[in-house]
C-alpha cells in the first residue's frame, strides 16, 4: 500500500506554508507529497524549499497548464495505490489521511472516500467552527450521488477526496476540461457512473478556506460556474434524463437565490437576469412560482426604496 498527496498551487505563497505543514503533520506518515506549481510568479518556490522533509517533491510546470491540466497531471503522474488532490489554501486536520486510508483498506469495493470539513472564513479564523456540509455521511452508488445533487445541491468536498488509482485506470476516468470550473463535480459523477462506490465520512477532517481570492467567492461567479456544469450535463445522454425531471426544481432554486442576492444589492440587475435567463434556457424552463414574488419585490423597491 502506498499513497501520494498532491497540492495543486498557483500564486498562493501566503497560504501555502500552512497547507504544507498540515500535510506533513499527519498521524499517518507513509506518503509522498508532490507540490504541483502551475508556473507561479510569486515566492512559492521559496516557501517549498524552506521545508527539509524528504517526502516533499516539487514540480514546477514551465508554463501554466490551467487548473484542469494540473489535475490531469496529478492523475497521470500517480503510480501509488491511493492519492489525494488537495487545495493550496485548505488545511488537513492531523488524522485526515489515517482515517481515509483505514476506510479504503476496510472497503475494497470503495473507489473514493470523502469527509466533511469545517469552514475556515478569513473573517473569523479557526475560532468559529461551522460545518461545510449539513448532512454528511453515507455511501453513494448507482447514481445516488448525482441524484442527491439534483435534489438538494449537495456535493462532495473535492479536496477531501481520496481515490483508488486502480479503479480510475481500469475505467479510464479522466478530467474533462469542457465542463468548466465545476469539472471536479463532474469527475466524481463520472466515477459513480462507471460503477465506483463513494464513501462519505461524517466527521470534519479538514478546514475548507473561504477567502476573497477564490473565483467562487464572487457573488455571480459561483452561479455562472454551476450554469456551465448544467449545460454540460444537459448535453450528455446519461446525465440529462434524470436532470430533466428535476429541471423546474433546480431552476426555482437558483432563481430564488439570485433574487435574494439582487434585492440585497449583492449582484446588479444585469447579473440577476444573466443568471435567471441562463438557467431558464439551459434547463428549458420558462416560468417559476417565484415570478410573482419578484414582481412584488420590484414594486416595493420602486415605491418605497426608489
Amino acid at each position: 500500500m502506498n499513497l501520494n498527496v498532491y497540492i495543486l498551487t498557483y500564486n498562493r505563497a501566503a497560504l501555502l506554508r500552512e497547507t504544507i505543514e498540515s500535510v506533513l503533520n499527519q498521524t499517518y506518515r507513509d506518503f509522498d507529497l508532490y507540490i504541483l506549481d502551475n508556473c507561479s510568479v510569486d515566492n512559492t518556490d521559496e516557501i517549498v524549499k524552506s521545508f527539509s522533509d524528504e517526502r516533499i517533491n516539487y514540480i514546477k510546470h514551465e508554463t501554466n497548464i490551467g487548473a484542469a491540466g494540473n489535475l490531469d497531471f496529478a492523475i497521470n503522474h500517480c503510480k501509488a495505490d491511493y492519492f489525494v488532490m488537495f487545495h493550496d489554501d485548505d488545511i488537513m486536520l492531523p488524522d485526515f489521511l489515517e482515517r481515509e486510508i483505514k476506510a479504503m483498506e476496510a472497503n475494497s469495493d470503495v473507489a473514493v472516500v470523502s469527509t466533511n470539513a469545517f469552514v475556515l472564513n478569513e473573517k473569523y479564523g479557526k475560532e468559529k467552527k461551522r460545518l461545510l456540509l449539513k448532512n454528511a455521511g453515507g455511501a453513494y452508488s448507482n447514481g445516488k450521488c448525482y441524484l442527491t445533487y439534483l435534489a438538494t445541491a449537495k456535493t462532495l468536498i473535492f479536496p477531501s477526496l481520496m481515490y483508488r488509482k486502480s479503479f480510475l485506470d481500469m475505467n479510464d476516468i479522466k478530467i474533462n476540461p469542457s465542463v468548466g470550473p465545476c469539472l471536479d463535480v463532474a469527475f466524481y459523477f463520472d466515477i459513480e457512473r462507471k460503477g465506483g462506490k463513494i464513501l462519505e465520512l461524517s466527521e470534519a477532517l479538514m478546514y475548507y478556506r473561504l477567502h476573497s481570492g477564490q473565483d467562487s467567492h464572487q457573488n455571480k461567479n459561483i452561479y455562472m460556474m454551476e450554469l456551465k456544469l448544467f449545460e454540460f450535463l444537459m448535453q450528455d445522454e446519461y446525465y440529462k434524463i434524470p436532470l430533466k425531471s428535476y429541471a423546474q426544481e433546480i431552476y426555482d432554486r437558483y432563481y430564488i437565490r439570485a433574487m435574494y442576492k439582487y434585492f440585497k444589492g449583492m449582484i446588479d440587475e444585469k447579473q440577476f437576469y444573466e443568471i435567471k435567463n441562463g438557467f431558464g434556457i439551459c434547463l428549458n424552463v420558462k416560468r417559476s412560482k417565484w415570478n410573482i414574488v419578484e414582481n412584488v419585490m420590484k414594486l416595493y423597491f420602486c415605491l418605497f426604496k426608489g
